[in-house]
């Protein structure tokens, strides 16, 4: 009996086989329609049903906060970075861009905090907030 067969035959394997493909990404959805002996309408067709859709939506938001995590891990050495280059004359405007990025860098994974709550930290900075301070840094330097 061959893969296919014997996934359409069991359609919790058959989904799971999917899903692991879709993640591994190596192949292109019609190869893996193909192995699986559906045509890419039909793989479209079961990555619409309401319980494979939530299934890959539940995946793309976990890949997407695990890459927030990760950017948001390395915004406190970005503001370290922009602040050497800001009192640095001889940085270079690559790495300073490179920087400004990171910190502006957000998927939109985590909803902003509610307001009212007096546990609740002030809002993060702004772009020109932080681009305002490190041009005040780099005026103080100024003899």
């Amino acid at each position: 009996m061959t893969v296919s067969r014997r996934l359409r035959r069991n359609t919790k394997a058959m989904t799971a086989f999917l899903v692991e493909q879709l993640l591994e990404g190596t192949l292109r959805p019609a190869e893996i329609a193909a192995q699986v002996g559906m045509s890419l309408a039909e793989l479209a067709a079961w990555a619409v049903d309401p319980a494979n859709a939530r299934t890959l939506e539940g995946l793309a938001r976990l890949a997407d906060t695990r890459a927030q995590m990760l950017l948001s891990g390395y915004r406190a050495a970005a503001a370290v970075r922009l602040i050497e280059i800001a009192t640095d004359k001889e940085k270079g405007e690559l790495s300073r861009k490179a920087c400004v990025d990171l910190l502006r860098a957000d998927l939109g994974v985590f909803s902003p905090p509610s307001t009212g709550s007096s546990d609740t930290p002030p809002p993060a900075p702004d772009e020109r907030a932080i681009l305002d301070a490190l041009e005040r840094l780099g005026e103080e330097d100024v003899p």
